[in-house]
Formats: C-alpha cells, sequence, structure tokens
C-alpha cells in the first residue's frame, strides 16, 4: 500500500488560507460537500464502507445489520445503498432489508485504491455517484494497532470518497489508539474533513478531542438493548466466548498479549474453577471460522473442550453452541445465567440480552465501550488476572442487575442520539450539534 502513504498529502496542494502544512490534504474539501438535499429528490445514495453482513465474525456481520437497520427506519428516505470494500455476499441482507435498495457491491483492494486516489477505477467512480459515505472501519480499525498495512487500507477508502467530494460519516466506532506520526496525522485529515464523527467509547473520544476534532459519543451499533432479568436462584450454566486470536497466538499483536497473560492457561483455568462449581458451560464461539484457521473461536473451543475432558469433567456439563447469525448467538447467551467473554461483541451479545457478562480486555475496546456505559465488570487482560480472580468478578456482576439495568438505560440513550444525529444529517443536509 505503499502509493497511498506516498499520495497522501501530494495528491494536491492546500487551499493559501490554510496553515496546517503537516496534515497534506486537510480541509481541501470542507466547503465543497454535498447535501443529499440539495435537490428535491428524497432517494439519497449512501455508500457503505467496510461493512461485512456475510463475514464470519459475528461483531462485523452484527454492525453492518445494525446500519441497514438503522437506515431502513427513516420512513422519509428512500435509501439506495452501494456497498463499498469488503468481499462479502449481500443477497440475504437484500431480502431481510427490502425497504432499502442494496445495489452491486465494489470491492476495495490495493489496486483499486491507488488507482482511486488518482480519481481512476471502480472506486472513485462509485462513490463519485453517491451522496454521502458512512464508514464503520469493521468497529475497531481505525487504528494503527493491527499494523500500518491495515490502517492504509481503511483509511485509504475514506482518502478517495473524500477526494471525490463525498460527505464522510463515521459511524460509532472504537477510534485511535494512533502509535505511529503519520497515522495520527492522517487520522485527524480525515476526521477534520468529516462531517460526522461518533465514538462508541470515551476512551475514543478523549482520542478525537486530542486532536482538535469534534465528536459524537454514541455507543456500538450492535448494542441494543431488549430486556432486564432478576438475580438467578442458584447460577447454572454460564456462557464461555474463548477468543480464538488470542488462544492461537498467530497474529502478531496478539502473540504479546498471549505471552503476557498466559491466555490458554487463563481460560482452562476460567473454565476449571466454574465446572468446580457445579457450573455447566456452553461454549459460544464468536469468529465461526473452520477449525485450523488461526482466529477461530471455534477451533479454541474445541480444543479447551478437550483439554477439559482430559481432566475427568462430564461431557454432559460442557456443549458448544455455534450460532449462525449474532442474532443466534444472542439467544444463545439468553438462556445462561452468566458468560465470560474474550470478544467484544460477544459481550456486546450477552449485555444485549440482559446477561450478566465479564469481558475480558485486550486492547481497551470493551473496557471503553462498556466503562463508557458505568458498568464495571470489565477484566483488563494482565498477567495477574487468573481463574478466581474471573469467577469472582462474573458472581459480582450476577449480584448486580442494578448496575446492568442502568448501564442499558445509558446504551439506549446514546443509540437514540446517534439514531437523531445521522437522521438530522441525510434529512436536513447536515444540521444538528453535538
Amino acid at each position: 500500500m505503499a502509493a497511498t502513504w506516498a499520495s497522501f498529502g501530494t495528491q494536491a496542494s492546500a487551499p493559501a488560507h490554510s496553515t496546517d502544512v503537516t496534515a497534506g490534504c486537510a480541509g481541501l474539501f470542507t466547503d465543497l460537500h454535498r447535501s443529499p438535499t440539495d435537490s428535491d429528490d428524497l432517494t439519497v445514495r449512501v455508500a457503505l464502507l467496510w461493512y461485512n453482513p456475510s463475514s464470519r465474525n459475528l461483531g462485523v456481520q452484527a454492525l453492518a445489520h445494525a446500519q441497514l437497520r438503522q437506515l431502513a427506519s427513516y420512513s422519509d428516505l428512500q435509501v439506495e445503498i452501494v456497498p463499498i470494500g469488503n468481499r462479502a455476499d449481500w443477497s440475504d441482507a437484500s431480502q431481510q432489508f427490502a425497504s432499502v435498495a442494496i445495489l452491486d457491491p465494489v470491492v476495495a483492494d490495493l489496486r483499486t485504491l491507488e488507482a482511486g486516489l488518482v480519481g481512476r477505477g471502480p472506486l472513485a467512480r462509485a462513490l463519485s455517484s453517491c451522496d454521502v459515505a458512512i464508514a464503520n472501519s469493521e468497529g475497531d480499525s481505525f487504528s494503527d494497532i493491527y499494523g500500518l498495512k491495515r490502517f492504509a487500507v481503511i483509511a485509504g477508502l475514506y482518502e478517495i470518497a473524500l477526494r471525490r467530494q463525498v460527505p464522510l460519516l463515521l459511524s460509532p466506532q472504537t477510534i485511535g489508539p494512533f502509535a505511529h506520526p503519520m497515522v495520527r496525522r492522517w487520522a485527524k485529515s480525515l476526521m477534520k474533513r468529516s462531517v460526522l464523527v461518533a465514538t462508541r467509547d470515551l476512551l475514543s473520544l478523549e482520542r478525537v478531542r486530542s486532536l482538535g476534532v469534534t465528536a459524537l459519543l454514541a455507543t456500538d451499533m450492535a448494542l441494543h438493548p431488549l430486556l432486564e432479568r432478576e438475580v438467578p436462584e442458584s447460577v447454572s450454566t454460564i456462557a464461555l466466548n474463548v477468543s480464538g486470536l488470542l488462544w492461537s497466538n498467530e497474529h502478531p499483536q496478539a502473540r504479546g498479549i498471549s505471552a503476557r497473560t498466559r491466555y490458554r492457561e487463563l481460560m482452562v483455568a476460567v473454565a476449571t474453577s466454574l465446572l468446580e462449581r457445579d457450573c455447566r458451560l456452553r461454549m459460544v464461539p464468536h469468529v465461526v471460522e473452520p477449525v485450523g484457521h488461526p482466529e477461530s473461536d471455534l477451533g479454541a473451543s474445541v480444543e479447551l473442550r478437550q483439554i477439559l475432558l482430559g481432566r475427568d469433567n462430564s461431557s454432559q456439563d460442557i456443549e458448544i453452541f455455534v450460532p449462525a447469525s449474532f442474532a443466534a448467538g444472542q439467544d444463545a447467551m439468553r438462556g445462561v445465567d452468566g458468560a465470560v467473554t474474550g470478544r467484544m461483541h460477544a459481550a456486546v451479545s450477552a449485555f444485549g440480552v440482559g446477561t450478566p457478562v465479564v469481558p475480558l480486555d485486550y486492547s481497551s475496546k470493551a473496557l471503553g465501550l462498556f466503562g463508557s456505559l458505568g458498568y464495571d465488570f470489565t477484566l483488563s487482560l494482565d498477567a495477574s488476572v487468573d481463574g478466581e480472580a474471573v469467577r469472582a468478578l462474573l458472581e459480582a456482576a450476577i449480584q448486580s442487575p442494578t448496575q446492568l439495568g442502568l448501564a442499558m438505560s445509558v446504551a439506549r440513550g446514546r443509540q437514540q442520539g446517534w439514531h437523531r444525529a445521522l437522521g438530522e444529517w441525510l434529512s436536513g443536509g447536515g444540521g444538528g450539534s453535538y
């Protein structure tokens, strides 16, 4: 993706009134944004950037469905959607959300991104046909935490949208951290030129504000609190989501986390501690790649179950439930007394149906999201965390329905705030303050 870095800031000169030389093309299109209501046509063509409704990562899948559901809810607009970015199957989503017209997706790769940055190719053409672009960076990839190439690919598409004078809205997501100075400058430039930036947590909001950018504090798009529950008389079944990313120890970032926290040992200890207290375990994968894939939660669950059965635990006490969708995963979480999760959206799944959950956080995502809601039962993975600490915190979470209920109320309010802000912008051409 060398061309992306090389072309950033060199595509055009800054306007004469601009003093932000290091930001390159920052502010270039500030006064050129088109509003969806520049004509009397009630049809709005929306580019959805980096959404994937068919992803094997149920969190990524849930974010796409949540965005489609939101766009379909604006009854005063006729919405056409152009999916741009991932290679994904949109056919089921087209049937499920029939009130919006989902057009043919356009795939972004290194070749088309490089062409798009100079105004050529399918990405430039597709974006030029759109009134607005909404981007979610797959929830957490507007950062260099997954490496410079990953950020360049994500941000490169946003750069093309802005160079085609398409208003860019960053939907609620984790923003940052930005370790590399060039990434920080480019991220700042993109956000400065966006018409709306929303974060899903306070940590991200602080990062954005530290760069001089105004943002809306919302919450995770997939977080739709449904119900609240009473404290169970006895705890019988616990859901356990094991992160294949950390279990396999093959991702460059995951290797350091796994080594520091002894993740495999921790998961065995957590499961053993629960089984020793006569709990049944329901393992719920959230990245349902085939066994053998380095990020497969299913593969991690199968291996953990084999380890536990080798220690003479009854097979009747350990089940693996493989959800076909985020909604199916929520159904699995609805039928348990509590949950311990490695993937943040597995925690979102449990939280949304009122199940007390202890998210194990490796990157500050979950800590930022749930902490921003006033939910204090997230554990940051470090060497001090052991199986008993996780079990004790889960027990405390189960006994604290009031805190869970209050956090759910905060989440509802922030969902409504984002829904209102986007609706006002789409129907009123960017109005509203945040």
